[in-house]
């Protein structure tokens, strides 16, 4: 990627770069009937993806979600009618979609929000509108009405950790329902789950059942399915009585159970398992064998088994990691299917100094380790061994990049250093061991005073001035509560002015250090529950003047003109929309340019904080994690952002070709 490659860049429109492709799927349904209107959906760790192609390709469907951790998808059973699909989301309970996944609303619940694992619809749901949840810590829900209202049903069940809900099928007006329950196996309800009482006790009391399924309909050779969390797969025919262990599944996790389409000719069925990808049985369940090759079968954490008009199985699994892989033979063949599917759990991002013309990117994120790219974000390198696993939350880069090579980065388990570009990694700095750090920045004037400044948990921040060779630590306790940000003054040698802000106890607060990070004083502090806040320093600060901003839940902050202690509060998009990030424009002496990234997509102003712009044209992940202008925006007038799940877009910035939009002044609270 050069300059003149980024000039050729539409104006105004956002377009998709790439990223890294691949993930964790921990759920995957479709709906039913015929493969040629069939759609499928994949919950994931970066939110919901939809595919109208049979898997073959994927795009976001995240609107109106807010929270991306998607543990839970089922869809009516009415679907070609009534387009319902319900989710659950990590922290923020279950959603409904009537727009076929285009467009989520949330659920109520009276006095809690359940952490929604598992979801079931009564197979009469368009004339009972029944359906139950199952949660983690609340036990199980149960709607009369369509989602309106969700009530406890729980009479019965020993504890309230549900792992997995089947209703069963050619049930009429009470519906029949198993659930299982941590440590203490499976539970059935014959009156639509007014109580519950223990099942197959003999075999299955004490064990931990993640996946339940059943053979099609109540025939003569109905069978039902529980896999277990240590001890495979079980299997019962006489209603619940006796349980069976299967064969070939010993020992193994089984995640996911899905029924062929076909069952009742073929008798088969797949599993997932923790350890060793996708297993099979075509004798209704009793004997199992591996069908992903054994040195090639990841984690298997979510299964759908299709029909196919050439009258083969499509077998769709949702990986730890490695996204979907997809089988049109019935579990014969196997290929990686995970075109469109960013579903990282990266959380943030870095360009070079130069990055439009060595095309230079560094992410990182959850248990994923550091990432590089060398395209402007189209390609993705995998983390070297020593870093691969590792939470990453912050990542800086030199601003003697081009020369001296080198980026710092913040983890779980200390400050980790590369001094070529990124390609390799070591843990440095003694002083601060394996501390968990939040946040990481190098001094804009880092050539000369040699400065790098950490922080992460219990108030615990670092200093360096020799470049990172030694730390010390701060001698100021930030109040014990998080260090997640911090931002140099652009005359740092100068003015010696630094940046820290912190969340903890209900408050986000700014701690403000004039003489190069010896000493702090509290400087701004605002009440909210939130976990991040986002520090933006212009290029033309001076210490005289002190106008700079920060963002925290919905609001950018910043100091009244005239009263440099007092803050205001600007909402770029609604009430409801999170702030992830702040930048201002590198190059802009007037300190007026910032760009906001939001759960609801890019904000720009270009007077200082004071009135908002969307400018989400052409984005279709309006999940924006991170965004930054290009080291040469007044030039190139070039902005990159990092999308949920690893989507890397860039956007030509050219306001006066925009149609004029009426601007407003945002409440100040």
């Amino acid at each position: 990627m050069t300059r003149s490659t980024v000039a050729k860049l539409s104006e105004n429109i956002w377009e998709k770069v790439g990223g890294k492709e691949g993930g964790t799927v921990s759920a995957i349904v479709a709906s039913p009937g015929p493969s040629a209107n069939r759609t499928i959906w994949a919950g994931t760790m970066a939110g919901m993806f939809t595919s109208n192609d049979n898997g073959r390709s994927w795009y976001i469907t995240n609107n109106g979600l807010t929270s991306p951790y998607v543990q839970a998808v089922a869809v009516s059973p009415n679907y070609h009618e009534d387009k319902q699909v319900f989710t659950g989301a990590v922290n923020a309970g279950a959603f409904r979609s009537i727009t076929a996944g285009s467009y989520w609303e949330k659920m109520e619940f009276w006095g809690t929000v359940p952490q929604v694992v598992c979801i079931a619809f009564s197979p009469n749901f368009a004339k009972d509108g029944v359906a139950f949840l199952g949660s983690e810590g609340d036990g199980v829900f149960k709607t009369v009405n369509r989602s309106k209202t969700w009530n406890a049903a729980n009479v019965g069940l020993p504890d309230t950790s549900i792992q997995s809900i089947l209703v069963l099928p050619n049930t009429e007006s009470e519906c029949s329902i198993i659930c299982s329950v941590l440590d203490k196996g499976i539970f059935k309800s014959t009156d639509g789950a007014a109580s519950w009482e223990p099942m197959g006790v003999d075999g299955l009391d004490g064990l931990t059942l993640q996946a339940l399924a059943s053979s099609p309909s109540h025939a003569s050779n109905f069978r039902m399915f529980a896999g277990s969390e240590t001890d495979g797969l079980w299997y019962c025919s006489d209603s619940g009585h006796t349980w069976i262990q299967a064969n070939g599944l010993e020992g193994c996790a089984v995640n996911a159970i899905s029924v062929s389409p076909r069952y009742e000719s073929d008798f088969t069925l797949f599993a997932g398992t923790g350890e060793g990808g996708v297993f099979r049985s075509t004798d209704a369940g009793e004997n199992w064998t591996r069908t992903t090759p054994a040195a090639e079968s990841p984690s298997i954490l979510s299964l759908v088994a299709l029909a196919d008009p050439s009258g083969e199985t499509l077998v769709l699994a949702g990986t730890f990691e490695a996204g979907i892989i997809r089988s049109e033979d019935g579990g014969e063949t196997w290929q990686s299917s995970n075109r469109g599917l960013s579903c990282q759990n990266w959380l943030c991002f870095a360009i070079s100094p130069k990055v439009d013309d060595d095309g230079i990117m560094l992410a990182g994120g959850t248990s994923s380790g550091i990432f590089k790219s060398v395209d402007g974000g189209s390609t993705w390198s995998d983390p070297s061994d020593k870093v691969a696993d590792l939470n990453v939350l912050d990542i800086s880069i030199s601003p003697s990049f081009e020369s001296d090579k080198r980026a710092l980065a913040a983890t779980s388990e200390g400050l980790f250093d590369s001094r070529n570009g990124g390609d390799s990694w070591e843990r440095i700095a003694e002083d601060i061991g394996d501390t968990e750090l939040r946040s990481v920045a190098i001094s804009p004037t880092f050539e000369h005073d040699r400065t790098i400044l950490s922080g992460g948990l219990a108030g615990n921040a670092y200093l360096s001035t020799d470049g990172g060779a030694t730390f010390t630590r701060v001698g100021y306790d930030f109040s014990e509560e998080t260090v997640t940000d911090i931002a140099f003054s652009p005359n740092f040698e100068d003015d010696g002015t630094v940046f820290v802000g912190t969340i903890g106890s209900g408050l986000v607060t700014v701690h403000k250090s004039t003489d190069k990070a010896v000493s702090f004083r509290k400087w701004v502090q605002h009440p909210c529950e939130t976990q991040w806040i986002s520090l933006a320093i212009p290029p033309s600060y001076q210490s005289e003047e002190d106008v700079w901003f920060f963002a925290a839940e919905s609001q950018v902050f910043k100091p009244a003109r005239r009263l440099r202690q007092v803050w205001s509060g600007a909402h770029p998009s609604s009430r409801e929309t999170a702030v992830l990030d702040l930048a201002v424009s590198p190059t802009d002496t007037n300190g007026e340019i910032l760009f906001a990234a939001s759960s609801n997509g890019v904000w720009r102003s270009d007077d200082g904080a004071l009135n908002w712009e969307e400018i989400n044209h052409g984005l279709g992940n309006k999940a924006v994690l991170q965004v930054i202008p290009s080291p040469t925006y007044l030039e190139t007038r070039t902005i990159y952002l990092l999308g949920l799940g690893g989507e890397v877009w860039r956007y030509r910035d050219i306001p006066e070709k925009r149609t004029l939009k009426q601007t407003r002044a945002t409440d100040y609270i």
